[in-house]
């Protein structure tokens, strides 16, 4: 059986894509996993066990894709280049989505009329879905969600090099560890904390004995530089300028992470981290958590959203989120992990 799934973006996405992998296998042994993607989600997938190839679209599909033929093709991606290029690859069955003649979005088959349907109505995406994207996506290539997992890995030498690099800033074993990501992409609005709850959040949780490290990228940066300002803690800036696998490598010594609905909350997931993600724009129904970690929601009407500036001034949603409120949530969880490490080493 010779495979190929379609998906370029958003990293997460990517990431939380992988879970039909497993389940792939199983149903077709000894089958030939292909993965057609951009460049930056490629990262994610490097060396996985599941994966036989990976091809990277570069302004163009590779051209090996425009000779050769699949048994199925699966695209879970609604974006023009991805629905574009799984017409033109030859395929005997085709899953998930296509392009219609005049140019839009058209599900292969009966299987993923319900995931087109939460593209074009708000009230069944927003209000009356309860379907995870897992549950979604499985559905959309004819399988059931078992719970399976994502499938991510991180190579030895980032594992290494972050390790001594964590351990030279004085990253105690002895400590809870929460990552905390101040920010988010570009895509949604609803996704980062006012800068001061962020620095109240750290000076409190720092006084619990529970040890800090500040995660972010390159658009983090100046953000993370105005909240350290703020904080009379000592924490472990992790930088902004990690590889994803380094960063991926960062939060594998964290047990907690902050964060919206973001990559990091993949990622954390991915690894097994217990994420406290609060949300405003997006869809919480659609996060599997793994009975790991919890989800904070908004009260107000406008939320979800899926803009991608807030109409209203400062994000509402996100004030909802208070200091006292996430530091509970923390606490919390940061107890029982605590507990269980104290059992373990007993």
């Amino acid at each position: 059986m010779n495979i190929l799934i379609v998906k370029f973006a958003a990293l997460g996405d990517v990431l939380r894509t992988t879970t039909i992998l497993t389940a792939l296998k199983e149903k077709y042994p000894g089958s030939h996993i292909s993965w057609l993607t951009e460049e930056l989600s490629g990262e994610v997938l490097k060396d996985n066990a599941f994966i036989d190839k990976i091809y990277l679209y570069n302004n163009s599909l590779p051209k090996e894709l425009l000779t050769k033929s699949f048994d199925l093709l699966i695209n879970l991606d609604k974006d023009d280049i991805a629905i574009s290029s799984s017409e033109i690859i030859s395929s005997k069955i085709k899953k998930g989505f296509g392009k219609d003649k005049h140019g839009k979005v058209r599900p292969f088959d009966q299987d993923s009329e319900y995931a087109y349907r939460l593209g074009i109505d708000d009230e069944l995406k927003f209000r009356i879905n309860k379907k995870t994207y897992q549950q979604i996506s499985f559905e959309q290539i004819g399988l059931t969600f078992k719970n399976q997992e994502y499938v991510f890995n991180i190579c030895e030498k980032d594992k290494a090099a972050v390790k001594e690099k964590l351990k030279n800033k004085g990253l105690s074993n002895d400590k809870i560890i929460l990552g905390i990501v101040t920010g988010s992409g570009s895509g949604f609005c609803g996704k980062s904390l006012p800068d001061n709850y962020y620095a109240e959040i750290i000076d409190t949780l720092t006084a619990k004995n529970i040890q800090i490290l500040l995660l972010g990228g390159p658009r983090e940066s100046a953000k993370n530089q105005k909240i350290i300002k703020l904080i009379n803690s000592k924490i472990i800036d992790t930088g902004c300028n990690n590889t994803i696998n380094e960063y991926a490598a960062i939060i594998g010594h964290c047990d907690l992470i902050l964060t919206g609905d973001t990559l990091t909350l993949h990622l954390a997931i991915a690894l097994k981290k217990y994420p406290v993600v609060f949300f405003g724009s997006t869809s919480h129904q659609e996060i599997e958590l793994y009975a790991r970690g919890t989800k904070l929601l908004p009260s107000l009407n406008c939320a979800p959203c899926y803009k991608k500036i807030c109409p209203k001034t400062d994000e509402p949603c996100m004030k909802e989120f208070t200091p006292e409120k996430i530091v509970k949530e923390i606490t919390a969880i940061a107890d029982k992990l605590e507990n269980k490490k104290r059992g373990q080493l007993k």
